[in-house]
């Protein structure tokens, strides 16, 4: 039992150093989102485009055939682009659950939801698995689209492009169907955990491909093991 208790408390620690070092980058890096939108030209802070990694993706192929960065890409993209990866191949899917605002935000929702909804919806494991399958098809058909197009075709339908853009006039404009996916993914995490990370996030999708590689991991004991689906409903 004294074991038990300090196991608890241990975890009890590490969850919330997680969720504040997940709270402090979402407030940051909004905070950078709505100075860039109101602030005037001159010191004007980076915005989502030079933030986000996935811009990485979208401009590889034009950067490795020398025609540089496509439109609105900018270096810090591929610099945080190689980070998450080399990220990736040591700690596996790690950025999506320590780092990520997005991840937090629906993360925030889904506990929300626990206090809401005292019977939350499973969606069955068959359909699970097959569904899990869609974000790498967002992924293959997104980063094709832009490197053939050299433009960030993404940028309209993403919902954090869209979260970045809420104190924008231009945000109904330009990023209504990104709004529209946001709500609907913040909207599904009250009921499923992490609705977009699980199903459409092409980030996750990317490093889902290099967990595969990964020098660290979560291993179960073949032995112990009951196949009662517990962990898999406890880890988002």
């Amino acid at each position: 039992m004294a074991y038990e208790r300090a196991d608890k408390a241990a975890q009890q620690r590490v969850r919330w150093i997680r969720w504040t070092i997940l709270g402090g980058i979402l407030v940051a890096i909004t905070t950078i989102f709505t100075l860039h939108q109101t602030a005037g030209r001159s010191g004007k802070p980076a915005g989502v485009d030079a933030l986000c990694p996935l811009g990485g993706v979208e401009t590889l192929y034009s950067l490795l055939t020398g025609d540089g960065f496509i439109r609105q890409t900018a270096a810090s993209a591929v610099i945080l682009l190689i980070g998450m990866l080399a990220m990736a191949v040591v700690y596996r899917r790690s950025f999506c659950g320590q780092i990520c605002p997005l991840g937090a935000l629906q993360g925030m929702f889904g506990a929300l939801g626990r206090r809401l909804i005292k019977r939350r919806r499973t969606i069955p494991r068959s359909v699970d698995r097959i569904a899990r399958w869609l974000k790498y098809a967002v992924l293959a058909f997104f980063a094709l689209w832009s490197w053939q197009a050299a433009t960030l075709v993404m940028r309209p339908y993403d919902p954090w492009v869209a979260w970045a853009h809420l104190t924008s006039d231009k945000l109904f404009v330009e990023f209504g169907i990104g709004l529209a996916v946001l709500i609907l993914s913040l909207a599904g995490s009250l009921v499923y955990e992490r609705f977009f990370c699980k199903y459409l996030c092409p980030t996750g999708a990317l490093l889902g491909l290099l967990a595969k590689i990964s020098l660290f991991r979560i291993r179960r004991d073949p032995a112990a093991c009951i196949d009662c689906g517990l962990c898999d409903g406890a880890c988002p």
